[in-house]
């Protein structure tokens, strides 16, 4: 159980004995014992036994430093109920010069004692309750109306300053409030994502599902707001994460329908290229084998001019635009192919016309131009009003 209590942890200026680790009235009112979360609590400063830590501190009516703080040691908060614990002690740190004069001072703890050192220090307040009050009875004591009128001031001062901090803190508290109810769905899908891929630690982290979904309400913004942030930018990493991999995928896919297109028109090229070698083959014979030809026609008389078919001039027509003379090998060293033929036709008939030349000759020592049977006089050639088609088949059919 929690003890929660007030007191004086410092009597006002003047009030106790000379001390150098005595705090004056300007350092009084700088005393902050509830800085850094509060200072802690200890049993008559043993510093290996802690039982509280001190809430806020503030100066008092009287110029005294007042204190409120919690006891979370059952065995101390038994003795303060008791009352047989019920002193306060501020434990002071000083740093001196050589004459003993003070140069920096600062409170490290607050303890709890049996009776204190200075006095007044004592525990007035325990759980809301008054456990301690001071009455004096002396009839000539008195305050004067500047006095009181001087706390009224005081009073009224605190209590404006308390107000103002009061509405910076509510104004600040609604603005944390707002960021955190923008973070919020953001907070709740990453925090049950990860619940959902990580479903063997579940029951772990159900804690922190249920926070995710009501963090924009929660009383500690002081914890919220960190958590809620660290969380927020831990999604959007997340989130960035993944869509930089669902691009990355994406990006492979291409790549690999890509490369695939291009081994397939890879093999296509392979395929016209070793197609192309094969007609080159095919086209280096037919003209090795024209070539051939070319040197028996030659050889038998029939042309007189070679050609070289691998030259485009030796394999297409001539343009009839008189350049080119019928019969005449070109400049690149052949002739066109309508040259050739009417080369060798004119070659036919020269042949035909010396052949019948020398059978419409006259005989060797015979003034007859035709030609005899071996055993008559009769001609086969030459006859009156046969033709020499039909002298020839005459003369072929009597042998």
């Amino acid at each position: 159980m929690v003890l929660a209590f007030r007191g004086t942890a410092h009597p006002p200026p003047g009030a106790s004995d000379p001390d150098v680790a005595n705090l004056s009235a300007a350092e009084l009112s700088l005393t902050d014992l509830g800085r850094n979360g509060g200072l802690p609590l200890l049993f008559e400063h043993n510093s290996q036994q802690k039982v509280g830590y001190c809430q806020a501190s503030w100066e008092g009516c009287n110029g005294e430093l007042r204190v409120a703080g919690v006891v979370t040691d059952p065995n101390i908060e038994r003795t303060i109920r008791n009352g047989s614990s019920h002193g306060l002690s501020l434990g002071t740190d000083v740093v001196q010069d050589t004459s003993g004069r003070a140069l920096y001072k600062e409170q490290q703890e607050l303890s709890v004692c049996a009776e204190p050192r200075r006095p007044g220090c004592y525990i007035d307040t325990v759980d809301g309750k008054s456990v301690r009050k001071s009455r004096k009875f002396s009839a000539g004591e008195h305050f004067s109306k500047e006095y009181v009128d001087k706390l009224k001031a005081d009073l009224a001062a605190k209590a404006d300053e308390a107000a103002k901090l009061k509405a910076f803190k509510s104004t600040h508290e609604e603005k944390q409030r707002s960021v955190i109810s923008k973070l919020q769905p953001d907070i709740q899908t990453f925090v049950e994502t990860l619940v959902k891929e990580n479903s063997d630690h579940a029951d772990d982290m159900k804690p922190l599902v249920d926070w995710s979904r009501s963090c924009h309400e929660s009383n500690s913004l002081e914890t919220a707001m960190p958590l809620a942030r660290v969380i927020s930018c831990a999604s959007a990493q997340f989130k960035r994460t993944r869509d930089e991999a669902s691009v990355a995928s994406e990006k492979a896919g291409t790549l690999g329908a890509t490369m695939k297109e291009l081994e397939e028109l890879k093999v296509i090229q392979a395929s016209k290229s070793q197609r192309v070698a094969e007609l080159e083959a095919h086209c280096n014979e037919l003209q090795t084998a024209n070539g051939a030809l070319q040197e028996e026609l030659a050889k038998a008389g029939v042309i007189k001019d070679k050609f070289d078919f691998s030259k485009l001039s030796s394999r297409e027509a001539p343009k009839n635009d008189g350049s080119s003379k019928e019969g005449t090998a070109d400049t690149g060293g052949g002739a066109d192919i309508v040259a050739v033929t009417s080369n060798a036709s004119r070659g036919r008939i020269r042949v035909d016309d010396e052949l019948m030349s020398f059978v419409r000759g006259s005989a060797s020592g015979s003034g007859s131009s035709k030609l005899f049977q071996s055993a008559t006089g009769h001609s086969h050639l030459g006859s009156l009003g046969g033709t020499l088609e039909g002298e020839i088949a005459s003369a072929m059919r009597s042998f």
